[in-house]
């Protein structure tokens, strides 16, 4: 209900976009509910290639974006526009993903890549939106060399 109510404030004040990428974090996370469900019965390495990609980035919604440590004087808290750009970010690294996996990357080394640990750390620097800037630069070198 409140969320079709804010959807022109977010336009305005953080992003044109904000809510689509919204949209697609929660249908990701949801896609991983689904899949979890395969999982537990029949293990993750039944699953094609794309659902293990999904699962990793739902994963990565979760740490990166969700997860938020009161108690670090960095991560206690997260201002709308850092908010957009690490989602942004996740949503590149899908894409990214996606692209690899078509052009023959294998998933161990496209989950595996160190922009990932960067990434996840990012948030816990002081400057926090430089680390980010960096991680964008990284994920376009790094995935260049797996081909996407």
């Amino acid at each position: 209900m409140y969320d079709r109510q804010l959807l022109d404030w977010f336009k305005e004040n953080v992003a044109e976009d904000f809510p689509a990428l919204k949209a697609w974090a929660m249908k990701t996370l949801q896609r991983e509910a689904e899949l979890q469900e395969v999982v537990q019965m029949v293990g993750s390495d039944s699953l094609p290639d794309e659902q293990k990609v999904t699962l990793e980035i739902a994963k990565m919604i979760r740490e990166i974006f969700l997860q938020q440590n009161a108690y670090h004087p960095v991560d206690c808290y997260c201002p709308l526009a850092r908010q957009y750009k690490m989602l942004t970010l996740i949503k590149k690294y899908s894409d990214l993903a996606d692209k690899a996996l078509a052009s023959g990357a294998q998933v161990d080394k496209i989950v595996h890549l160190p922009v990932r640990t960067r990434f996840n750390q990012a948030k816990y620097e002081d400057n926090v939106d430089g680390e980010l800037a960096g991680v964008d630069a990284d994920m376009d070198a790094q995935f260049a060399e797996l081909g996407a």
